[in-house]
């Protein structure tokens, strides 16, 4: 049995999302100077996309601040504002995705603010653990600001950035996205220069449009997302035991057909090599571009 999800802690999804950041970066710096820096805001509650931009960075981007974008709830907001990664209570918002007490993936940035010593990690980590908070000193939160900068959005701001954004550009966004809105206009960044990450379609994000706009201005949903809520609602329930979830995906797992596993895992192999593909030629393009303008 092979199992594999894409969420925000696998590693190939940070890789792919590591292509956006050079792709963007082409499409704002064509026909200027090579080293041109470009801001980036991205929307972030998991620490994955943003990881990516600080990878793309290091692979020698010429990237300038990469800005955390969080709802209320704010951990990683806090943390580069105080040093302090504390874990707090997770608060229900109209952003759902960044309703999260602790980021899967800052534990891999937090190793290179270690200078990769998986000592000092291990001694960060113990304590949050032990704990639920871990603090760094203020040298160490110099340097981390100097990678990251941060701003969180609450829900009126939220809803202001879809609204005034639609309003004026006739551009929507989800609640997700509007949080990068937002901290692009609070911390007065060139809009000639920063690059607004977008999550999500709005569509899934009935509650947060309905507070936004007036239900006339509301678009329709997508044919595809739309069939969804027609689709009848499946659910097994099963007790809180690692043995009955395990027994049940391997009875599952067996009930499906050989030749359509067999054609899953050659789906699944075929789309990591496209993410390496796509990887592999946005890298070579930056290079190219780089060092024979």
């Amino acid at each position: 049995m092979k199992l594999g999800a894409i969420n925000s802690i696998n590693w190939a999804r940070v890789l792919a999302q590591i292509t956006y950041y050079f792709y963007s970066w082409f499409r704002v710096t064509d026909g200027v100077d090579a080293g041109e820096v470009v801001d980036f805001c991205v929307p972030t509650g998991n620490f994955g996309d943003i990881l990516a931009g600080y990878y793309a960075k290091q692979m020698g981007l010429p990237i300038g601040r990469l800005v955390v974008c969080t709802n209320q709830n704010d951990v990683l907001h806090r943390f580069f504002q105080t040093g302090v990664y504390k874990k707090s209570p997770a608060i229900l918002t109209i952003a759902p995705s960044m309703d999260i007490s602790v980021s899967s993936n800052f534990e891999r940035y937090l190793f290179y603010l270690a200078e990769e010593s998986t000592n000092e990690l291990r001694r960060w980590m113990d304590r949050f653990e032990t704990t639920e908070e871990m603090w760094i000193d203020q040298n160490l939160l110099h340097r981390a600001r100097n990678d990251f900068i941060s701003n969180a959005a609450t829900k009126s701001e939220i809803i202001e950035a879809m609204k005034s954004l639609y309003l004026e550009e006739k551009y929507l966004v989800c609640p997700h996205t509007a949080t990068a809105v937002v901290a692009a206009r609070k911390l007065k960044l060139s809009p000639r220069n920063t690059v607004v990450l977008a999550t999500a379609h709005p569509a899934k994000f009935e509650e947060a449009l309905a507070l936004a706009l007036p239900l006339e201005r509301i678009p329709c949903r997508p044919l595809q997302l739309g069939e969804l809520f027609s689709l009848p609602t499946r659910k097994v329930l099963l007790p809180t035991l690692l043995s009955e979830v395990q027994s049940f995906i391997r009875k599952s797992n067996c009930s499906v057909d050989t030749n359509t596993s067999e054609d899953s895992s050659s789906t699944s192999s075929n789309a990591y090599f496209l993410i390496a593909g796509t990887f592999a030629a946005v890298l070579s393009g930056y290079l190219l571009h780089k060092f024979l303008k």
